[in-house]
C-alpha cells in the first residue's frame, strides 16, 4: 500500500467535510461546484485506494 495514497485520501476526506460545513449549497444529495469537484477527488482517491489494499 502507498502511504502517499493514503495520505492523500484522508486529506481529500477532510477537505470534503470542511467544505461540507461551511458551504451553504452542499449537502448529501446536493454539492456545489467546488464541492462536485473536491466529492470527485475523494471519491477517486477512496476507489483507488481500497482497490490497492485488495492486492
Amino acid at each position: 500500500m502507498s502511504d502517499d495514497l493514503y495520505d492523500r485520501y484522508l486529506a481529500a476526506g477532510r477537505r470534503v467535510t470542511d467544505h461540507q460545513q461551511n458551504c451553504p449549497v452542499c449537502r448529501a444529495e446536493q454539492r456545489c461546484e467546488a464541492g462536485d469537484r473536491l466529492w470527485k477527488l475523494f471519491s477517486r482517491l477512496q476507489d483507488a485506494y481500497l482497490k490497492d489494499r485488495k492486492r
